[in-house]
């Protein structure tokens, strides 16, 4: 794919042809500095067909009033478009914006600088500036998987782009441009036939303001659970390594993601407004009951020795003054969840209380392949953000996407339901406790002229990611029931 286009199979797309009429431009209404422009790119122009070329992006945003001013009912006016010829013969723009209006004027043809993928961006400081290029920055690593082709992110094969490289030649812009999904639909590294969606977005985190006596509680909370944190780590890795030799484990229990034991201020924060505004719980009563200020992950064997190692783990800090309350021990191992695993809420000999996660290495590996997407998830936007729902409900269906990949559902220990009766953590539930955000992304897809089953399907998803629930559709419509009517399909 990254292999340059020879000067034989340029000229036979029509590179070098190119006039002023093609871009619909009069040169002598030009100053000499725009001519000069115009001068340097027609020599690269072939004249394509809109389908001829790929998008880089599963959506555009809403807010620019003019995005096409080229792309007219009566042809092309203006500068045109930039694109990359890929080692296969295929094309991608590095303008879906534009792109998208030539598609929408029905235009038979487009003028289109074609670039090579090896190209350098700063040969053409006039449509890529240095402070323009400067944000071309890979947000994940790209890797290459077993079978030759590329991925966005996770921990399997050679890192072929490392995340924060900054984008050098064309093939690097249209890759890492492609990379980033602002909508959080699926990535398509070399393109996509599928015409952008419209959406709004934002990535910034939203504040939660507390007042004096809010901020006193919390930063109270935190200094407590570091107080406590030590001793308990001690005696968890302890009781690991007992287990462990008890069970046979291989590889043995561990803790992980130690560093983050003690959660974050504004992740406390944002929990606080979440939960104990919604209910009006006073800082108090939040204080009394949050569970996860202190928390730790011990990963445990996801074979047979699953239950017993648990129960050993159990019995090991009940052993050394640690006690768990009474149907603490919940179970999140279900068909359809977006979240795998065991935790509990335990209380330490000197009173911390603290939430115990127990994970398997599958569960594990995808808990950390998701926990970007989870802050996405749970990032509540402004009433009516549309943009906002939008990206939630998308981050939940690559979660679910992610969880299929690592096929959690055919992989649950056996006889966990002997601890505790699974819960449900499916994107029904969630939409049933996030009725606006379901809402808003109704609305969203009928602006955009789209089902729900058509992006399941984009994901790779089926019905037996989505447990079925009735309320998710309303009588009379053909999305009425719409995780019912995947399963029909399926």
């Amino acid at each position: 794919m990254l292999s340059d286009p020879t000067n034989r199979q340029l000229r036979a797309i029509g590179v070098g042809s190119a006039t002023f009429a093609d871009v619909g431009v009069d040169p002598d209404t030009l100053s000499a500095a725009e001519r000069s422009r115009y001068e340097r790119s027609l020599p690269k122009v072939a004249l394509l067909r809109p389908d001829q070329i790929r998008f880089t992006q599963r959506s555009v945003s809403p807010t620019n009033d003019d995005p096409a001013t080229q792309a007219q009912p009566n042809g092309w006016q203006g500068a045109p478009m930039h694109a990359v010829r890929w080692g296969d013969g295929s094309f991608v723009t590095l303008d879906n914006q534009l792109l998208r209006a030539a598609r929408e004027a029905r235009l038979d043809r487009i003028p289109v600088v074609i670039h090579s993928p090896s190209e350098r961006l700063a040969d053409w400081p006039d449509a890529w500036p240095p402070d323009h290029i400067a944000v071309r920055v890979l947000n994940d690593d790209i890797r290459e998987l077993p079978d030759g082709t590329w991925c966005v992110g996770g921990d399997e094969g050679p890192v072929r782009h490392p995340r924060g490289t900054v984008a050098v030649t064309f093939a690097q812009s249209a890759l890492f441009h492609a990379a980033h999904q602002r909508s959080l639909l699926p990535v398509h590294l070399f393109g996509t036939e599928r015409t952008p969606v419209v959406l709004g977005w934002s990535e910034a985190e939203f504040g939660v303001d507390l007042d004096t006596e809010e901020r006193r509680v919390l930063d109270g909370l935190r200094s407590a659970a570091e107080a406590s944190a030590d001793e308990i780590q001690a005696d968890l890795v302890s009781v690991a390594e007992r287990v462990s030799t008890m069970v046979g484990a291989e590889p043995p229990l561990r803790l992980d993601g130690t560093d983050y034991r003690v959660k974050s201020f504004a992740s406390l924060a944002r929990k606080y407004d979440d939960e104990a505004r919604a209910t009006n719980d006073s800082p108090d009563q939040f204080a009394e009951d949050v569970n996860d200020v202190l928390r730790f992950s011990m990963v445990v064997p996801h074979d047979s020795t699953c239950v017993r190692a648990v129960r050993c783990v159990l019995g090991g800090l009940a052993d050394l003054g640690y006690s768990m309350d009474a149907g603490s021990l919940k179970n999140f191992w279900a068909v359809g969840n977006r979240h795998y695993g065991l935790n509990l809420t335990l209380r330490a000999p000197g009173g911390q209380q603290f939430e115990l996660q127990l994970p398997t290495t599958y569960s594990q590996r995808a808990g950390k392949l998701t926990h970007g997407l989870y802050q996405v998830v749970r990032n509540n936007g402004p009433s009516g953000d549309v943009g906002s729902s939008a990206r939630r409900v998308h981050a939940f269906l690559r979660t679910l996407a992610i969880n299929r990949q690592l096929r959690l559902a055919e992989r649950i220990p056996p006889g966990l339901s002997e601890l505790a009766q699974p819960r449900n953590t499916s994107f029904a539930k969630w939409t049933r406790r996030k009725p606006d955000v379901w809402s808003d992304y109704r609305a969203w897809l009928d602006a955009n002229g789209l089902t729900f089953a058509e992006i399941v399907r984009e994901f790779g998803l089926d019905a037996t990611d989505f447990p079925v629930d009735d309320h998710l559709g309303v009588g009379g419509d053909d999305d009425v029931l719409l995780l019912r009517g995947l399963q029909q399909e399926g």
